[in-house]
């Protein structure tokens, strides 16, 4: 970890908008709402401090606040908004703290960050309508093994934005 790497306030802001937006879709299951919050405070130091580790742990712990939170039966909707939210956390993390480390601290980039985080939100808004969409059409009688599998798929679809 570079300790001169500290992208804008911008960016912690736009970081700690989306897990904050995870946490609360998360805490209607107060363990899973609790796993969160810690989850978003740790993605948001991590951003702060330039470490892609920090970064990482916070977003699995969000990731986990979202297992927590399924297997407590809350409600499909919410879990894709949790799981949309920590993944644009850690992505639009990820990318302030990649272009802070090539820019450097002391250049503009706000527009990067914002057109990178705008791209995923939009990517990720859609995977997450046509894998809720699918959810509701195909609930026959499984819903839980048909959401763990929607989710996961849906986790892979805004992963891959970022091959």
């Amino acid at each position: 970890m570079d300790e001169a790497i500290r992208p804008p306030r911008f960016a912690l802001l736009l970081t700690g908008g989306a897990v904050t937006i995870a946490a609360l879709a998360l805490s209607l299951v107060p363990s899973a709402g609790l796993l969160a919050f810690a989850g978003g405070l740790i993605a948001v130091v991590g951003t702060a401090r330039g470490s892609q580790r920090v970064l990482g742990l916070g977003a699995l712990l969000q990731f986990a606040a979202v297992v927590v939170a399924g297997a407590a039966s809350l409600s499909p909707g919410l879990l894709l908004v949790g799981i949309l939210g920590a993944v644009l956390g850690w992505d639009i993390g990820e990318q302030s703290i990649n272009v802070t480390r090539q820019l450097g601290s002391d250049a503009t980039m706000v527009r990067s960050i914002v057109i990178h985080g705008a791209g995923s939100t939009f990517v990720g808004a859609v995977a997450m309508v046509l894998v809720y969409g699918t959810f509701l059409v195909s609930t026959g009688g499984q819903p839980l093994v048909a959401l763990v599998a929607f989710l996961g798929g849906g986790g892979l679809v805004l992963l891959a934005m970022r091959a």
